[in-house]
């Protein structure tokens, strides 16, 4: 974005849990903004004589627009069989998933796990003395303060990047002969999957076309998606 009016230094577009999207002169449209953790000049965490981890500086995490993406399709004839194949496929752009972190925050994500029994050891020094951190602070209390109550957000951001197989269609076209005595001139059957599965996912178990909304920012924001959902059907084509 070029300038706004000069009033303004920058339109929220969309927001979610202290993370924004907004439009800034000199940055791209759909940058995410969001609090990172306080650190020092080396970029070390400060954390608390508690062994709590504390919010920083709000900074830009990323930006939902993609370095480049497409698709490849091939397909492929044996007699009258066709296969017809098409993957997607995406480098770059990120979101922020308020999904993974509500599911942190209340144990129900498999990387809640750590730290249950002997309690979370905060990477980073101590605030008053700089030695290393040693200070085991409760698994719950470290998720429950740095999503939630301190809303810092720069672990949930997550690459976008993907390659997804979009869609397989197998095909068969009746041979001619068999259609002469009808009133039919062509005859085919067709089956298909779309969305069927990823080949790569950098999120992991998020799919990062699961927006929070269908505005023009949906895709930089993630709560609580449900599973992607994959197609099949049938098609059946005549030709009179």
């Amino acid at each position: 974005m070029k300038s706004l009016n000069e009033s303004l230094e920058s339109i929220v577009l969309n927001s979610l849990q202290g993370v924004t999207v907004e439009a800034r002169p000199g940055e791209e449209f759909g940058t995410i903004y969001g609090l990172d953790y306080l650190r020092d000049n080396f970029g070390r965490k400060l954390i608390t004589d508690q062994g709590g981890a504390q919010p920083g500086e709000r900074i830009k995490l990323g930006t939902m627009n993609p370095d480049f993406y497409g698709g490849i399709t091939n397909n492929f004839y044996y007699k009258n069989f066709s296969l017809r194949t098409l993957i997607s496929y995406q480098q770059g752009g990120e979101f922020f998933s308020w999904g993974r972190g509500y599911r942190l925050m209340f144990g129900t994500d498999a990387r809640s796990l750590e730290g249950r029994e002997t309690g979370i050891i905060e990477d980073g020094i101590n605030e008053h003395t700089g030695f290393v951190n040693e200070q085991p602070i409760p698994a719950m209390i470290s998720k429950f303060n740095n999503i939630f109550s301190n809303q810092i957000s720069s672990d949930l951001i997550f690459d976008a990047t993907n390659v997804k197989m979009k869609e397989i269609v197998l095909s068969y076209d009746f041979p001619r002969r068999y259609l002469e005595k009808t009133f039919i001139q062509d005859l085919s059957i067709s089956a298909f999957g779309r969305d069927l599965f990823f080949i790569y996912n950098s999120a992991g178990d998020i799919d990062p076309d699961a927006g929070y909304s269908s505005g023009p920012t949906g895709s930089a924001l993630e709560h609580n998606s449900l599973p992607s959902t994959r197609t099949y059907g049938m098609n059946l084509k005549i030709n009179f």
